[in-house]
């Protein structure tokens, strides 16, 4: 399985089609539009593939202003925050390791962002997977259609990713080797 950026015009393409069919037509989410939404033009959307075959995908960005952070998600700060949503995976891909790999991948991305808070917004039944990854559930958003739950992670709290045996704990560690690696070279 690959996981990348979308780089390529038809790579985004497949991604906000991937994100329509599962989101809107399977889920019933008519809130999210067909294609691009103005927040994609500064995101990274991320993909997970296998024998050309795109299997899901999500967006990670930073929020271009504070006025983001406080109406979506109740937050005041001065922080590099990273939000990751729009997570998507085809149905047959749900119990794989699919949107595991896609979050050890946007992980680094917050990593590589300097993002010093990552949040994620979530329904109930996907709690446990982001809890073991080390999101911390800090308030509930009741929408038209239904409660969802928004989470935050630091990112650089590798003490705690390990106490919790969290598997960004590992990423963080290779991260930070590649670092120590390229400095050495340089």
């Amino acid at each position: 399985m690959i996981i990348k950026i979308a780089d390529s015009e038809n790579e985004l393409e497949r991604v906000m089609k991937l994100r329509y069919e599962v989101n809107t037509l399977e889920l019933q989410k008519d809130f999210l539009p067909k294609g691009f939404e103005p927040k994609d033009r500064h995101a990274v959307q991320l993909l997970a593939s296998q024998n050309e075959q795109l299997l899901g995908c999500l967006r990670y960005r930073m929020p271009d202003s504070s006025d983001d952070l406080t109406e979506e998600w109740g937050i005041r700060h001065n922080l590099k925050i990273a939000i990751t949503d729009r997570l998507a995976v085809l149905p047959k891909y749900r119990n794989s390791r699919v949107a595991y790999l896609l979050m050890l991948a946007v992980y680094k991305q917050a990593l590589l962002s300097d993002a010093k808070l990552a949040l994620i917004e979530t329904e109930e039944h996907l709690l446990k997977m982001y809890r073991r990854l080390g999101f911390m559930p800090y308030r509930e958003k009741q929408y038209a259609f239904g409660k969802r739950f928004q989470l935050f992670i630091n990112p650089w709290d590798v003490k705690r990713l390990t106490e919790l045996n969290s598997p960004f704990a590992s990423v963080y560690e290779k991260y930070m080797q590649e670092l120590k690696d390229f400095a050495q070279v340089a």
